[in-house]
């Protein structure tokens, strides 16, 4: 069929895994609408979509940008670093948790107090304490930024900490509910 077709809906009886329609087009289709973008679920502005690569993989972001929250690939290749110079290698570290520098070693930080070192690094195993970059985790809160605890030893919040005699250091901030951008400050502040 050549021309365009004009209809008030479309119905497609196609089998599942076969697509319902196929574009040989590069235009932009204004008021298309989608639930799903590559599988994923799409909600808010400023909602990321990750795939959670393994190390040492290549990906690229895609992320809502522009009027009317368009989707646009931010065509920035993002490499999970495997080397050494990015990660401190330990034992006995739990993952999922920010870690500090002591004379002993790596040790969970806390900001309860004006703390010897900041928090530097984020474990992603038992041996391995990632410097900066990003990682996949879980349970966190898209788009807020993440506090080294003051309350619970290694532990990060999205509660930026507000009570007298504690210390606040920005550690990260999430793309998603399991991609976290490592920033970890050097800087800190502690509330009188």
């Amino acid at each position: 069929m050549a021309g365009s077709v004009a209809a008030a809906t479309f119905a497609s009886t196609t089998a599942t895994g076969t697509p319902p329609f196929l574009v040989n087009s590069s235009t932009q289709v204004p008021n298309l609408n989608a639930s799903l973008v590559a599988g994923k679920g799409i909600t808010g502005s400023g909602a990321a979509i990750t795939t959670g690569p393994a190390v040492g993989t290549t990906n690229n972001i895609v992320v809502f940008s522009g009027a009317g929250g368009q989707l646009a690939d931010s065509g920035v290749p993002l490499t999970l670093a495997t080397s050494s110079s990015n990660v401190i290698v330990s034992s006995g570290l739990t993952p999922g948790r920010a870690y500090t520098t002591s004379s002993t070693g790596l040790v969970p930080a806390l900001m309860n107090s004006p703390p010897t070192n900041p928090a530097v690094c984020f474990a992603t195993s038992a041996t391995q304490c990632q410097l900066n970059g990003y990682v996949t985790t879980s349970g966190l809160t898209a788009g807020a930024v993440y506090y080294v605890s003051p309350t619970s030893a290694g532990v990060l919040t999205s509660a930026k900490p507000t009570t007298s005699g504690t210390c606040i250091q920005v550690f990260g901030q999430a793309l998603g509910t399991t991609v976290l951008i490592l920033t970890p400050s050097p800087d800190y502040g502690c509330i009188q």
